[in-house]
């Protein structure tokens, strides 16, 4: 993520790591060769022209301009959906952590459990979003991280050992 400081600019516009520079870098290059080459080409080979064709220049750039602006209303409702949904986990994860400290104040050990889960919950759901391989051992005890590392779906098995710590709690009438 390019951490943005809105008074510092330059190095944000500069920046590279988690920006589509490194993806368009290589076309962008292309196609500021070839031009350079017709450009050439132009002014020191053979002038180049092309016919006199608006109405086709403008019948294009007017499907052009369509499908650049679905395109680019398509990936921000994208991005929206997933800011609302990831702002839910968080919501989530903070009124659980903040539930659990009311309802299991007396056993502190189930506590930093449940709260141990809830904090690494979203870091797991991250990676795995990302195809990333995940392991936080300062999250976990080493039989947390077992379990929860060793299922395809370790946010799937962190909930459920949230679960267990829950209906373990209801269980001892807490």
């Amino acid at each position: 993520m390019v951490r943005y400081d809105p008074h510092v600019w330059r190095s944000t516009f500069f920046a590279v790591r988690g920006s589509m520079v490194q993806v368009i870098a290589l076309r962008s290059f292309s196609v500021t060769l070839v031009a350079a080459v017709f450009t050439a080409l132009h002014f020191f080979l053979y002038p180049l022209s092309v016919a006199n064709m608006m109405g086709v220049h403008g019948i294009v750039s007017t499907a052009m301009g369509l499908l650049l602006v679905f395109r680019t209303n398509a990936s921000y409702d994208r991005w929206w959906e997933g800011r609302k949904l990831w702002g839910a986990i968080v919501n989530t994860c903070r009124n659980l952590a903040r539930s659990s400290v009311v309802h299991l104040h007396d056993t502190p050990e189930r506590l930093e459990t449940v709260l141990r889960l809830v904090r690494a919950f979203p870091p797991a759901a991250t990676h795995l979003l990302r195809n990333k391989q995940w392991s936080a051992p300062e999250l976990f005890t080493h039989a947390d991280s077992g379990r929860a590392l060793a299922k395809s779906h370790p946010p799937l098995a962190i909930c459920t050992a949230l679960s267990e710590q829950f209906k373990d709690a209801h269980r001892s009438n807490r």
